[in-house]
């Protein structure tokens, strides 16, 4: 195992010859594979494929071989799983596949790769007391990564997928526009999503935009919306109400500009 996670290359082919099997784990199930992978050496996780490690075996946590090449963006020892027949779409024990994880990473060649190889891009994390529902396009789009979300909704991902708990209807557009994430705003709208899509609680992309002071994610949205004067649900607040409350200036000008309803 140590050979694996070093990258020693000719100590694995002696071992492995010398009839060390490629199948050795940790006390918490991470394997040798598992530890080449995260560590991207390639060369390693095709030696230990071919000597017969379990591709799929997972660890105590649910954690896959593929998932760790995802997360670490290692895009050789992602083909050389998925060559060996890895299985795309299976979750760890919260819920996270390795779509996730390269998309969470903003790794776009393996998220491409991936979902070229099958990969579901609208499989949700579990609805449990930490998870609510949460997508791969989701986990992109909070984290900026352009490239994935583009991937993604190539791939057919649902721009306007919401989360399943919580805040029940968060989206993509939503996650983005509360973050200032204006390059994966304008992708998802061009993908078709909604701009005036609420969520159970009343809250838009628009007035997330509005509550951060994202004014360039503002400026896209206010060309695009039609509810500049939305509502949330509990306490009746608008766009611009949030955006004054918040101090926004530029954002509370914008808004006015745009035809909101001014309610001092």
């Amino acid at each position: 195992m140590i050979s694996s996670e070093n990258g020693f290359v000719v100590c694995v082919t002696k071992l492995l010859a010398a009839g060390a099997s490629p199948n050795q784990f940790d006390k918490g199930g991470t394997s040798t594979l598992h530890l080449a992978c995260q560590k991207g050496h390639a060369t390693i996780v095709a030696e230990l494929l071919a000597a017969g490690a379990e591709v799929d075996h997972a660890d105590d946590h649910g954690r896959t071989a593929l998932m760790d090449a995802s997360n670490t963006g290692s895009l050789t020892c992602l083909k050389e799983m998925l060559e060996a027949g890895a299985a795309v779409n299976t979750a760890q024990s919260d819920g996270t596949t390795a779509l996730m994880h390269a998309s969470l990473r903003g790794h776009a060649v393996c998220v491409e790769a991936l979902l070229n190889a099958g990969a579901m891009p609208d499989l949700h994390t579990p609805v449990d007391n930490d998870e609510h529902g949460t997508t791969a396009l989701m986990m992109a789009s909070a984290n900026g990564h352009v490239l994935c979300v583009e991937a993604l909704l190539k791939a057919g991902a649902k721009p306007d997928e919401g989360m399943q708990a919580g805040d029940i209807g968060l989206n993509a557009l939503m996650i983005a526009s509360s973050c200032g994430h204006a390059l994966c705003v304008e992708a998802l709208l061009k993908a078709g999503a909604n701009p005036d899509a609420a969520a159970s609680d009343g809250y838009t992309a628009l007035i997330y935009a509005s509550i951060n002071g994202q004014v360039s994610c503002l400026e896209i949205l206010l060309n695009v919306c039609t509810e500049i004067d939305a509502a949330i649900v509990n306490d009746g607040m608008t766009a611009l109400m949030k955006a004054r409350k918040n101090e926004h200036a530029v954002c509370v000008e914008m808004l006015l500009s745009a035809g909101a309803k001014d309610c001092k």
